[in-house]
């Protein structure tokens, strides 16, 4: 039991606290005697040092709170770009799927050509195709490098080159649509009976070598020019009756229509391919309507069957 009990000392102005601590027991019964200004002093000092604490406790947390704050702050900034950067790889990436597909699609494009003109330097092509055209120079490079977005850079320089090639097959384009233009193609009249082929042939009773070929035609059916080119012969020439001679521009080569009933064009005309030039007759020394067309390359008499498809 305790019980605080009020007394005065000695000195009349001088007051005290008694703490007695009664243990219900037989122990003996303890008093503490304490001054009223020494007992507000360590009250006193307890409570400084409970605000001080306090007060530090609140700064520390403070500081902890802002630094979380900022922390926080910092972490969803980081988590932003990153989402940002994420939307841009993937859009990088989508732009890269395309490109590439068009790339393999160029590449396709390049093997079919060098197909074709495999197929075309077995035929009288006045000029070359340099497959190294096509060799890729440039050693791609990673597509992510340490930066991560040297991609765009490596399609860059690939379909520069692929930009590069397409100039080159451009100019090879333009040369083969001249070649083609300018290279007989073709029947030069509707019927299909060939009465005489191309080479040695026994007639009149000797052999001759024939350069050209005999198709058999009603009088009066239309000839047509095989490539575009310029008249040079429109008129009669001896065994051959009416006869027609087209140049065709600068590939070398001429066509030659004989036997014609009728010429329908003038020395020094332009003509076109499929343009009638002529009418089919029996002119000149013959054993029977037909026309009598050659095909020469630099003067040099070509199989026209080569030419007729």
């Amino acid at each position: 039991m305790q019980e605080w009990k009020r007394t005065r000392g000695k000195r009349k102005d001088i007051e005290y606290f008694t703490i007695t601590i009664d243990p219900d027991s037989i122990a003996k019964v303890r008093r503490i005697r304490s001054s009223k200004w020494a007992l507000s002093f360590a009250g006193a000092s307890i409570l400084c040092i409970a605000i001080i604490v306090v007060a530090f406790q609140m700064r520390v947390m403070s500081k902890l709170l802002s630094e979380t704050i900022e922390e926080n702050y910092r972490l969803e900034s980081m988590l932003q770009e990153n989402v940002s950067a994420q939307a841009q790889l993937e859009d990088v990436e989508k732009r890269v799927e395309v490109l590439e597909e068009k790339r393999e699609s160029i590449e396709e494009m390049q093997r079919n050509i060098l197909y074709v003109f495999e197929e075309l330097s077995e035929l009288n092509v006045p000029f070359t195709f340099d497959s190294s055209a096509f060799n890729i120079t440039h050693e791609p490079i990673a597509l992510y490098q340490d930066d991560g977005m040297d991609v765009l850079m490596e399609l860059y320089f690939v379909l520069e080159q692929r930009v590069i090639q397409m100039q080159v097959l451009s100019d090879y384009a333009d040369m083969l649509s001249v070649f083609w233009g300018y290279r007989p193609s073709g029947w030069p009249i509707e019927a299909r009976e060939i009465s005489s082929e191309f080479g040695p042939r026994s007639w009149g009773g000797r052999t001759e070598d024939h350069q050209g070929i005999d198709i058999r035609s009603p009088i009066g059916a239309e000839i047509t020019a095989t490539a575009n080119g310029i008249v040079t012969t429109a008129g009669w020439d001896g065994a051959y009756g009416y006869t027609v001679v087209i140049e065709h521009g600068d590939s070398g080569y001429s066509t030659l229509y004989a036997h014609n009933s009728r010429v329908l064009v003038e020395v020094g005309e332009r003509v076109l391919r499929g343009q009638i030039i002529a009418l089919s007759g029996n002119t000149g020394q013959t054993t029977g309507p037909h026309l009598h067309y050659e095909v020469r390359f630099h003067d040099i008499p070509q199989d026209p069957m080569k030419y007729l498809e």
